[in-house]
């Protein structure tokens, strides 16, 4: 019995290297168990030193006879390469080949790893595209030299209106990362279309940004105490966005595509270049030395010069220059641009950097500038002009039929074309251009009313005086501040002014407000 023990005991020999599946593996001498003690789905070896292969294949013709099991799958052969020892200490007593198996595939994925699918290789297309494509946010790409600018007012032009406590929470920093939104040819939002444009700039922004859930803040009134709206605000503001995703809506600026078209802007800043448009400047050519030579000299005079240079001694920017070389910069970035209004008048843009940081300074400086005298010899004295707002992007130095955004290729097209943009902003043509001349296919003004042949008075013939009556039988002025008579026709008084000299309805301006302490502009 002892020696039939000791021909069955385990028969340690060398380590060798067995071909499973065309792979060289090494085989670690093991005690030979029993057939009914092998798992299943083991292969038994039966080689010169008895050595067993504990990994996970099966002889083919046990495979191909167990009903469990199915033939495998024929691939190409592996090159020969040695394969790492498998590092595990194995008992005379018992064997766990289950473990053993684990460390075998652990070792060939080692030897060979499987290759992962790369996300970028995938042919599933980006969700977040196919919502932009069947929204219709196909934007328009930024022309050569960038998007026009837009100068505002003055540098919290995006805060006209709004409510107090939604500037003090824009200006605070606890909201989060937020994008103020102007929506081109939108000012203040009317009832019926509110739900609209806060549905199509949500969808905008989720295609732009990749974000999920923006939340999109309609503009916010100042109301009076009795109801009535005070302002007309015309800023969205866009939050519960990522810090990536503002930026990206920031760093575009002009975004413009057939369904909405937008100007994204961050927090404003304190000062800006942009000072003020003059107006009542005249002439056809040879205007532009003039002009700018007219605003250089006004802003020569000792009370700029002085105003300026108190502002200079205090600004850390220049700390370490003189306030010679300070002053010189400030004057000679000076910049005037200079656009016809195709009547003969002529509006010029003055642009000059600021000599301070912080924006009442600026503010001040900038009321000093106003006050100055522009005057020029032969093209006639500019005043400061009362901004204008222009109705596609909202700017300050412009009027509506003068924005440069409509006459960028792309903005508005030929309806005949499928892939034009029908409902961008689109403006008139304009009756001159910037020549002075017509523009083809414009009507004569003088013959404007000879070809519609329409009476430009329904009632009456003329507007009667002061204190006359229409003839017998004409309506006259129905005008509702007039006095109709028994005859039916109307006297052409008008209201007499207050003891304050204003009219009754001089207290309703129809003009945009701006913040309560910017004396120059509304």
């Amino acid at each position: 019995m002892e020696q039939e023990q000791n021909e069955s005991a385990p028969c340690l020999g060398t380590q060798q290297l067995g071909e499973v599946d065309g792979w060289l593996v090494p085989a670690q001498a093991v005690p030979t168990p029993r057939p009914r003690d092998l798992p299943p789905n083991l292969r038994y070896v039966d080689e010169a030193d008895d050595v067993y292969l504990p990994l996970w294949s099966v002889n083919e013709s046990a495979r191909a006879s167990s009903p469990h099991t199915r033939a495998p799958t024929p691939g190409p052969s592996a090159p020969r390469r040695p394969a790492p020892s498998v590092s595990r200490a194995l008992s005379d007593s018992s064997v766990d080949y289950f473990a053993l198996a684990e460390e075998a595939e652990r070792t060939a994925e080692a030897i060979q790893p499987q290759q992962q699918p790369s996300p970028t290789a995938s042919s599933d297309p980006d969700p977040y595209q196919l919502a932009a494509e069947a929204a219709g946010f196909d934007f328009m790409p930024e022309p050569e030299g960038g998007f026009p600018p837009v100068n505002f007012s003055h540098p919290f032009a995006l805060y006209n209106g709004q409510t107090r406590a939604r500037t003090a929470a824009l200006e605070a920093d606890s909201l989060g990362p937020n994008v103020l939104i102007q929506v081109a040819g939108e000012g203040y939002p009317q009832l019926h279309r509110l739900n609209h444009l806060m549905e199509t700039l949500g969808g905008a922004v989720q295609a732009i940004a990749y974000t999920p859930c923006p939340l999109v803040s309609s503009p916010a009134a100042e109301l009076s105490p009795t109801g009535a709206r005070r302002t007309s605000p015309n800023t969205w503001v866009i939050l519960n966005i990522s810090q990536d995703a503002a930026d990206r809506l920031i760093h575009g600026r002009v975004w413009i595509s057939p369904a909405i078209s937008f100007f994204a802007y961050g927090r404003p800043s304190q000062t800006q270049r942009y000072l003020f448009t003059l107006t009542g400047f005249r002439g056809a050519r040879d205007y532009q030395v003039p002009i700018e030579e007219a605003v250089r000299r006004a802003f020569r005079t000792p009370a700029f010069v002085q105003s300026t240079t108190q502002l200079l001694r205090t600004n850390p920017d220049f700390q370490n220059v003189s306030i010679v070389v300070a002053l010189h910069r400030i004057l000679t970035s000076i910049a005037v641009r200079i656009t016809p209004l195709g009547n003969g008048n002529l509006i010029a843009s003055v642009d000059c950097d600021s000599p301070t940081r912080a924006y009442e300074e600026w503010r001040h400086w900038r009321d000093v500038a106003v006050t100055l005298s522009y005057e020029t010899l032969w093209h006639g004295q500019g005043t400061p002009w009362r901004n204008p707002s222009c109705a596609v992007c909202h700017g300050a130095d412009h009027p509506t039929h003068l924005c440069p955004f409509p006459r960028l290729p792309g903005w508005s097209r030929d309806s005949t074309d499928p892939h034009a943009r029908t409902n961008c902003f689109l403006l008139p043509p304009l009756a001159h251009d910037t020549e002075g001349s017509m523009a083809p296919g414009a009507p004569d003004p003088s013959t404007a009313n000879a070809q519609t042949n329409t009476n430009t008075r329904p009632y009456g013939n003329a507007r009667g005086a002061p204190g006359s009556r229409a003839n017998t039988g004409q309506r006259g002025n129905t005008n509702p501040r007039g006095n109709q008579s028994a005859r039916g026709g109307a006297n052409g008084r008008t209201p007499a002014p207050t003891r304050s000299g204003r009219r009754p309805n001089d207290d309703q301006p129809n003009k945009r407000t701006c913040r309560e302490e910017d004396r120059f502009y509304d």
